[in-house]
């Protein structure tokens, strides 16, 4: 079921470092049912990324961004394992620090796994949370090592190469 989107409000909540960042320069793309689409610009200037589109899974705790050059080249896909919080239209997602990295050549990185344990040993990140993120990031993980994660691939690209029409039918 698509959903009307335009009163969502997207944020980014962060431990290390503690932030909170209102996701109003989004675009969102595409909601349906458990799953959103975004374009975005880098809030950040940065010199290797510029824009991207991100997929964000409700159900399943993780983010999956195509990261693009100025040029609009592919840099990396970033994974973030996060944890939604929804409260009427709006949609917080907590980022569990666990990130996972795949270069244009097919290599996978986990990273910040050091920021994680010092968020559990500081009690920034308790129990519930720590095996959320653990669960998610396996499934992710699964989903990479099984050859799937083309499929997310193929339909972030179909955003990216303008394909969308606005028929998400032949997307999910």
């Amino acid at each position: 079921m698509e959903k009307e989107f335009s009163n969502v409000k997207l944020i980014r909540r962060r431990h290390i470092p503690d932030e909170v960042n209102i996701l109003d320069k989004d675009r969102i793309l595409a909601f349906k049912d458990d799953i959103i689409i975004t374009g975005w610009d880098c809030i950040h200037a940065r010199k290797d990324i510029c824009s991207g589109y991100s997929m964000y899974f409700l159900k399943k705790g993780y983010k999956v961004s195509k990261m693009l050059d100025s040029g609009g080249r592919l840099v990396r896909w970033y994974c973030d394992i996060v944890m939604p919080h929804v409260q009427d239209n709006v949609y917080e997602f907590e980022d569990l620090l666990l990130d996972v990295v795949i270069d244009v050549d097919g290599g996978v990185v986990v990273m910040d796994a050091d920021e994680f344990a010092k968020a559990i040993e500081e009690g920034m990140i308790d129990k519930e949370r720590t095996v959320y993120a653990l669960r998610a990031l396996n499934e992710l993980l699964g989903l990479i090592y099984s050859g799937d994660f083309q499929k997310i691939k193929e339909q972030l690209d179909f955003f990216d190469n303008r394909a969308y029409n606005g028929d998400l039918g032949a997307l999910f």
